[in-house]
């Protein structure tokens, strides 16, 4: 039902199709909705699609201002979630799902009311007597100096923002041409030419946009680590839409790079991919192994919370992969290659696995559980080695490290990152992954030397370079 609203003179009314927005200014306008569809005052559901004209007082205040802001920008057309999508059929999101890419990526603008905690509030949320910076003026030696002061605190209103903490809007403030954000210290401005607000009408300071994602330039595909850490800070009220609400970025990622898309990860480079991990957190719960199924174990998609990747890592000088995947497929539940999935796993190479016992270390209550690696006979620590489990699990339970990566963090100091991984009870011969280590560089083990001594006989690089051919000694399992 992408049928976006004609704002027209003659008043607000339904457009039929959706290619209606070709006409006139060249576009059509996309009003962000934030909140869930039960706090809508005015909606479309399935027992109340609408054919009539949209009586404008029957709308909440911040569709009001939207379609307001829309005259004066002199466009027509106006795309609104609540409005174009029937919120309580589920069929019909799915299938607008997939057009999402299209839907944003058309726009002419995107106004998001980033500031508001509900409809209610609108967009014009700036105090009247709100000042934004105050200049000083200085003569010295006959030059004259001025400095902007600013709250450093309004420079980051649309970061910090309440529609910042919805993960589906993420991808309509990346896909979107221009962005136009509402907050309480004013309006900024997004597009591929400027970043600016009412504060910095000449453009933002470059401190603020140099060490953020969101404003730099770029193909979506440089910002892909950024988008998958920012993506899970955010809340998403239903945890099954996880790759649903991330799939227009991914479908004009693919665009872009023509790589094969595998539940939020990209096969070019996936073996570091799959090193993300949940960072330690005090504050944080335990994980669980969430169900219905979402995504294979290894993405990190199967889990909630934020995540962080090892981006840094990425064509590091000095670093060779321990493990290759050879073979990688996701089964998607519907018609959307990017969005729900009902199976999928990955292939993998690799030079060894280590077994031992998980053990969980005291720790303060209600803290997040820490772990430890022991020998199988529960006698020997595995020294320097740091566990972050994707959720929590039975003390002493049996796993197996697989090592992944293995890079000098400096010179003759060595490291190495992988996978904790369990053998799956589907009755099959497949593991599942449940945690991420890293090895620090005070562990001189024989795992280490055995590395070294794999890539000094050019196993590494046969390694990377096989793919389905005699593996020789290697180890090969697969991941589900």
């Amino acid at each position: 039902m992408t049928e976006p609203t004609d704002i027209g003179r003659d008043g607000v009314e339904k457009v039929d199709e959706v290619h209606s927005c070709a006409c006139g200014n060249g576009g059509h306008k996309k009003l962000k909705e934030w909140y869930e569809a039960y706090l809508y005052p005015y909606k479309v559901t399935t027992e109340e699609v609408w054919n009539d004209d949209l009586n404008e007082e029957e709308v909440e205040e911040r569709v009001q201002n939207g379609i307001e802001i829309v005259q004066n920008l002199g466009l027509r057309y106006l795309w609104i979630d609540s409005l174009c999508i029937i919120q309580d059929s589920e069929a019909d999101w799915l299938e607008e799902s997939v057009r999402m890419s299209t839907v944003y990526s058309g726009s002419t603008i995107n106004i998001a009311a980033a500031g508001a905690l509900d409809g209610s509030r609108g967009c014009f949320l700036k105090p009247e007597r709100y000042i934004g910076k105050i200049q000083i003026k200085a003569e010295r030696d006959g030059h004259q100096t001025a400095w902007d002061l600013a709250p450093a605190e309004s420079c980051y209103s649309v970061d910090n923002s309440n529609l910042a903490r919805r993960a589906r809007a993420l991808q309509e403030r990346i896909l979107s041409p221009r962005n136009l954000h509402f907050t309480e210290t004013g309006i900024f401005w997004e597009c591929k030419e400027l970043n600016a607000s009412e504060t910095f009408p000449k453009g933002l300071p470059s401190q603020i946009t140099e060490e953020n994602y969101a404003l730099k330039k770029g193909s979506i595909s440089e910002k892909w680590y950024w988008i998958i850490e920012a993506y899970t800070k955010a809340e998403l009220t239903y945890g099954k839409d996880k790759l649903l609400a991330l799939s227009g970025i991914a479908q004009a990622m693919h665009e872009e790079n023509g790589d094969q898309y595998l539940a939020g990860l990209w096969r070019h480079d996936i073996e570091l991919q799959l090193c993300w991990y949940r960072p330690f957190d005090y504050n944080m719960s335990p994980g669980f192994i969430v169900e219905p199924y979402r995504a294979p174990s290894w993405s990190w998609a199967s889990v909630d919370g934020p995540i962080q990747c090892k981006r840094m890592l990425l064509h590091k000088e000095e670093s060779h992969y321990c493990a290759h995947v050879l073979d990688a497929y996701v089964t998607p539940s519907g018609p959307d290659p990017y969005g729900q999935l009902c199976g999928g796993s990955i292939t993998i190479g690799c030079e060894f696995l280590l077994s031992g016992l998980l053990r969980r270390q005291d720790c303060a209550s209600g803290m997040f559980p820490k772990w430890e690696m022991v020998s199988s006979a529960d006698t020997e620590i595995m020294p320097d080695i740091a566990i972050y489990m994707d959720y929590d699990v039975v003390d002493h339970t049996n796993v197996f490290m697989l090592p992944v990566y293995h890079y000098y963090q400096y010179p003759h100091i060595m490291e190495l990152i992988g996978l904790v991984i369990q053998k799956s009870n589907n009755g099959k011969d497949e593991y599942r992954r449940v945690g991420y280590f890293e090895f620090g560089p005070g562990l001189i083990g024989e795992a280490l030397s055995d590395i070294d001594k794999a890539i000094k006989d050019d196993h590494a690089q046969n390694l990377q370079k096989t793919k389905t051919e005699n593996f020789g000694k290697l180890c090969v399992i697969t991941l589900v």
